[in-house]
Parts: structure tokens; C-alpha cells; sequence
């Protein structure tokens, strides 16, 4: 009988071991989102993602990117909708580069999506060292997105927002 109040604390302990670990990675994770630039001044918007979608989250949870699309320079041509996006990930993803854009095409009746062009940045905020990486138009590979993966998410708001040329094209 003496050796259960002992045990108990010990499981109260570690466990608030575990929910302060979780809790200064989770502090820490969201402040290094601070230093990241919406630029919304250049055309890039937010997507939203709430779902524990493969990049945006780690095994715990935690988001460790955020996703911009530029919806200003959008194409619409048929099905098919042209978007830049772009990746800021945080210093802690498991990522030799913080930025990334990237020139997509989807197919909003297939469902599908295809990158014509592809840019990393050493730093986020589209800065330091860069490496690019560019598709021929007609090579470059459609692809159908894995359900909740980041394009699958992406899709919806990027065929809803060219939708308009789409009809006007007409």
C-alpha cells in the first residue's frame, strides 16, 4: 500500500514533463513564425489549412508551414488554373531551405496538378542562396493529388478564384 501514493506522483510528474515539453515546442514553433512576411503587398494571400495536412504538420501536430497562392498573377485557360504558390516552413522542419515558389497548373475537372517551375530559398521570405528548377511545358507530369495532401487542399481555392476567366474566356 506505501508504494502507490509514490507511483502516482511520479506518473503526475511525468506528465506534466510531457505537457510542457509539448508546450515550449509548440511556443517555440509559433514564435518562429513571427519573422515571417505575408507580403501581401506583392499579391500573395494565405490559404488556410486546419487539417493535419503532410508538410503543414508535424508527428505532434504542430504546424510547421504556411502556404501563400498569387492569385493576381492567375491564368485561366479551360480547366486548367496557373498559380504561383509559395512555402514558408519553419526552422525547425526537416528542410535544407525555408521558402519555396512555385508556378502550378491544376486541372480543376480532372483534379490533378503539374509544377512548370520551382524555386528554393536557403531563408524564409524568398531569401538568400536560391536554386531553380524548371519543367519543359510539355514533360512536366500531371499528377493526382493525394486526398488532404497540401495540392488537394490547394486546388479548391485556386480553381474557385480563376473561375471567373474561365467563364469570361467564353
Amino acid at each position: 500500500m506505501s508504494g502507490r501514493p509514490p507511483t502516482r506522483r511520479w506518473t503526475r510528474s511525468v506528465g506534466l514533463t510531457l505537457v510542457a515539453l509539448v508546450l515550449v515546442t509548440f511556443l517555440t514553433q509559433c514564435k518562429s513564425f513571427s519573422g515571417i512576411d505575408p507580403m501581401t503587398e506583392d499579391g500573395w494571400e494565405e490559404v488556410r489549412m486546419e487539417s493535419p495536412v503532410g508538410s503543414l504538420r508535424d508527428r505532434t501536430g504542430i504546424v510547421v508551414a504556411r502556404f501563400f497562392v498569387k492569385y493576381r498573377d492567375a491564368q485561366r485557360e479551360g480547366p486548367i488554373a496557373t498559380v504561383w504558390v509559395r512555402y514558408e516552413g519553419l526552422e525547425m522542419a526537416a528542410t535544407s531551405y525555408r521558402s519555396e515558389v512555385m508556378r502550378v497548373q491544376f486541372d480543376c475537372v480532372k483534379r490533378m496538378n503539374r509544377t512548370l517551375a520551382d524555386t528554393v530559398y536557403q531563408n524564409n521570405n524568398l531569401k538568400g542562396k536560391s536554386t531553380t528548377r524548371e519543367s519543359p511545358y510539355a514533360s512536366s507530369r500531371w499528377r493526382t493529388a493525394n486526398k488532404r495532401s497540401t495540392f488537394d487542399i490547394l486546388i479548391i481555392p485556386a480553381c474557385a478564384r480563376t473561375a471567373s476567366q474561365s467563364t469570361e474566356a467564353k
